[in-house]
């Protein structure tokens, strides 16, 4: 097992030499298997180790799962971090269901581990987060999405690694981890919990699959991760294929807007139109999660119909057919007049709103109007500048986690009406500058703070000048 899990650490480019590496440690089979892993393979890749575990404030004996894996941790030598949170508060707080808050509640954690032991967050220098989700863990998420109705993101389950996050234990079944554990004297708790079926995952762990196991296909498992690992191919390829058809079909708005060209967006396979749609809405509104499969096949007939179709789909989002164009629109309180202008490579586009022009490419400039500011990302195309929205957040270092724009603008003491067209350059909902006097940059995608995100994500040089020297 260890070889299969040392394999997958290198066809996943999992680990480099030198990282920092979180373990998620709930001192189960899983974690305390993948954490002796590590411990094998920290001298050989120079690794520098801390676990984090996290206690949710749900389960009658967490109490005694911190202490299990204190010891763990004293007896091995290895650095521990446990959190205290409050899931069913946040829960109720954020309306989430139980177990997606205790999800997003341990991940928070995660990334607040490697800023608390090294003084790095996940997103600055070499530091990456191991999580010990295993085979089993793949199928039953591919068997929940697909009960719930899911596309090839969805079925491609859970990925091996995806920026800082890494999965080692990915392709190595439950059984064969504790038959690891067994013969190598490792020591775990039992989640009480797991054979509680109050969740859906449980459910489907507990009764769905050995039912299908017994009456239908005994390798299901297996069965079901080899379709997975298809699934996550297909959508990492058709990821890119959306991203530069939105480019191509891209016009301009404003803050509350995106105007595609009809033609170029028709002329689109189906697949890619559905993904360009969502893509659109995520560069308007943030999150385009509460739109669903029936908004958008509701916003592809208006994109094929005649010049004056519009619908209202979710959550303040519309779509109208107007001539030469589609605009897909987002209404809501909290906005105000701003602009929004998709940025070509190697293209100067002048921004009449604030007379700047703005200039993206791979190629460092060489020669500048004076007084011109130049920052430097590892990112994919395409861009965005465009004014603040509602819920827009820049990742910071120092804070070890993201700041709301609306808090840096009032920590700077920003008069209402300059935060209204203060320019932000984004890649889809994240923003990566905000070119006011401070110039801030995030910390998640700055060569400086994440040389390694650039062997994923060519560098682009962002520059911005005005217009009239």
């Amino acid at each position: 097992m260890y070889k299969h899990v040392l394999s997958t650490i290198r066809n996943h480019n999992m680990l480099s030499y030198g990282d920092n590496v979180v373990l998620g440690l709930s001192g189960g089979a899983d974690s305390m298997c993948l954490l002796h892993i590590l411990l094998e393979l920290r001298e050989s890749y120079g690794l520098s180790i801390v676990c984090a575990h996290v206690n949710h404030g749900i389960r009658q004996f967490s109490a005694r799962d911190e202490a299990f894996v204190k010891s763990a941790c004293d007896i091995l030598g290895v650095p521990l971090i446990a959190y205290h949170e409050n899931a069913p508060a946040y829960a109720a707080e954020n309306k989430l269901s139980l177990e997606t808050a205790g999800r997003e509640l341990r991940y928070q954690c995660f990334e607040r581990c490697g800023y608390e032991n090294w003084g790095l967050s996940p997103f600055f220098g070499k530091v990456k987060i191991a999580t010990a989700h295993n085979r089993n863990d793949l199928a039953e998420t591919v068997l929940m999405r697909l009960l719930r109705g899911a596309g090839s993101r969805g079925l491609g389950g859970i990925a091996p690694a995806r920026e800082r996050f890494i999965r080692p234990l990915i392709g190595i079944s439950r059984q064969d981890i504790e038959n690891y554990c067994s013969e190598h004297n490792i020591t775990f708790v039992q989640d009480e919990t797991n054979q509680q079926n109050d969740f859906t995952r449980n459910k489907i762990r507990n009764q769905l699959i050995p039912h299908i196991e017994r009456e239908f296909n005994p390798n299901i498992i297996d069965t079901l991760a080899r379709s997975a690992a298809l699934a996550l191919d297909e959508e990492n390829f058709m990821s890119k294929q959306a991203y530069t058809a939105f480019a191509n079909c891209l016009h301009r708005g404003d803050v509350t807007e995106v105007v595609l060209s009809a033609e170029t967006f028709n002329g689109l396979h189906i697949a890619v139109a559905r993904r360009v749609l969502r893509i659109a809405v995520a560069n308007i509104k943030g999150d385009p999660s509460d739109i669903s499969e029936t908004h958008v096949e509701a916003a592809l007939d208006i994109a094929r119909g005649q010049t004056g179709r519009k619908a209202t789909l979710t959550g303040g989002v519309s779509i109208e057919k107007s001539y030469g164009s589609i605009i897909i629109s987002f209404r809501a309180k909290e906005h105000s007049q701003g602009f929004f202008y998709g940025l070509e490579l190697d293209k100067i586009t002048y921004i009449p709103e604030i007379e700047k022009n703005i200039l993206i490419s791979h190629q460092h400039p060489d020669i500048l109007p004076p007084h011109t500011s130049c920052k430097a990302f590892n990112v994919q195309t395409p861009l965005t500048l465009r004014t603040r929205l509602p819920g827009d957040k820049i990742y910071r270092r120092h804070l070890g986690g993201s700041q709301k724009i609306k808090d840096y603008f009032i920590d700077g003491k920003i008069p209402q009406s300059e935060r209204a067209k203060t320019p932000m350059l984004t890649c889809g909902s994240d923003v990566l500058w905000i070119m006011d006097e401070r110039g801030l940059t995030s910390d998640k995608y700055t060569p400086d703070t994440d040389p390694h995100r650039g062997e994923a994500y060519a560098t682009i040089y962002a520059s911005i000048w005005r217009a009239d020297q």
